[in-house]
């Protein structure tokens, strides 16, 4: 009799899982989405005095979200360009080389981003966090003179680019929006065939930028962050930008 009871028990309880989970049905989407950002560098520790100046970073992604219940899943591909800019705030002696205050510094990479997003949505409201490993495919650095020098500011005449070895880097994101236009709750029946959000995101690079081998230099002039790679600073990178997503439903 207990063991009729228990498996009479079991049925029910299995019938109200697969009822509540026909209630709340799992949406699946193609997901399109293009980025902005403004790019910078955070030096924890450094052997010469200088500062970020100007940045950005343009992103285009795809990839997959799945919606159940309120919660979200994403994984995707991003693909894009960032450019950095740092200056020095005081000349700067290595070796027989100085640098004079006010010297600019240009550095851009090429990437690949493969982000892993959970979140939450909730009406026309969402959230995302996750880990955004990232590979860069090209990297490479210029010096383009004083030019912010309160003195004498002037570019060089001549500028010489140096590729850099800092293929990996990690970050940490976190992601807040809303969607706009008509909101169709998930769960009725008929759904429209796409969803558009907007969204801001902090993006913050965990891991150093510490190279395995010396940049080298410029001749005359010192490369990648004005800093001799003796020293190895060690830096952490954010990106702060506007992320538009536009979620395809695979039903349609």
């Amino acid at each position: 009799m207990n063991k009729k009871s228990t498996l009479i028990l079991l049925a029910v309880c299995l019938f109200g899982v697969f009822n509540l989970s026909a209630q709340k049905p799992v949406r699946h989407f193609l997901s399109l989405n293009a980025s902005t950002a403004s790019t910078g560098q955070i030096r924890s520790t450094s052997h010469y005095n200088f500062s970020p100046f100007f940045g950005g970073s343009e992103n285009l992604g795809i990839g997959y979200q799945l919606y159940a219940n309120h919660f979200t899943f994403s994984i995707g591909t991003e693909i894009g360009a960032s450019v950095i800019t740092n200056y020095s705030k005081e000349p700067i002696t290595i070796g027989k080389k100085t640098i004079p205050e006010g010297t600019l510094e240009l550095l851009g990479n090429g990437h690949m981003n493969f982000p892993v997003m959970i979140g939450g949505e909730f009406n026309k409201f969402y959230f995302k966090v996750g880990v955004v490993p990232a590979y860069n495919i090209l990297n490479a650095a210029t010096i383009i003179g004083p030019v912010l020098n309160p003195e004498d500011p002037h570019p060089y005449k001549t500028t010489k680019k140096l590729l850099y070895q800092n293929p990996f880097q990690l970050y940490g994101r976190v992601e807040i929006g809303g969607s706009f236009g008509h909101f169709t709750p998930f769960e009725d029946t008929d759904q429209p065939r796409a969803r558009f959000y907007l969204g801001g995101f902090v993006d913050f690079g965990i891991t150093k930028d510490m190279p395995k081998v010396s940049r080298g230099s410029y001749k005359n002039r010192i490369p990648y962050a004005i800093s001799d790679e003796g020293y190895q600073d060690v830096l952490h990178q954010i990106q702060i930008g506007l992320r538009f997503t536009c979620l395809l439903n695979f039903a349609k």
